[in-house]
């Protein structure tokens, strides 16, 4: 269960760093931030769109995207959050099941720092309040 916990949360670290370049990417070619990670059927307003041969590929490549939705990637749920200032991008991660599929949430912004707190058992409830980038004193940056 340690292994699995902690390849999870390792997984998530690059996901998190993935996000801010696919973000990066996004807005240099729309000038603004992507508001969603799977874009809307369609259309291009995500990260991730599908593509065929020859189309120009979305910011972020498939593997981020779940089969279904509520899935989670590697054990944790994703959402994006405002940033403190509204001026940028900010994404929220958190273990499907605390305890089991990980310990630590974390939280990233445009400028690529990520934090992490262990919310503990109430974990689902407490993400549930957070809707934008503000660490407090409970969120450390991840090392």
């Amino acid at each position: 269960l340690t292994r699995t916990i902690g390849r999870n949360e390792l997984s998530t670290l690059q996901a998190m760093h993935a996000y801010v370049d696919a973000q990066q990417d996004y807005y240099l070619q729309n000038h603004r931030w992507a508001h969603r990670i799977i874009s809307s059927e369609g259309q291009k307003d995500g990260l991730y769109w599908p593509t065929k041969a020859g189309d120009v590929p979305s910011p972020l490549g498939p593997n981020f995207s779940p089969a279904a939705p509520d899935e989670g990637y590697h054990g944790y749920h994703f959402r994006i959050i405002s940033d403190n200032d509204g001026h940028g991008a900010a994404l929220l991660a958190w273990p499907m099941h605390y305890g089991e599929t990980g310990v630590m949430s974390f939280m990233v912004n445009q400028d690529d720092r990520i934090y992490q707190a262990d919310l503990g058992k109430e974990t689902e409830s407490k993400v549930q309040a957070i809707t934008r980038f503000a660490p407090d004193a409970q969120w450390q940056v991840a090392e």
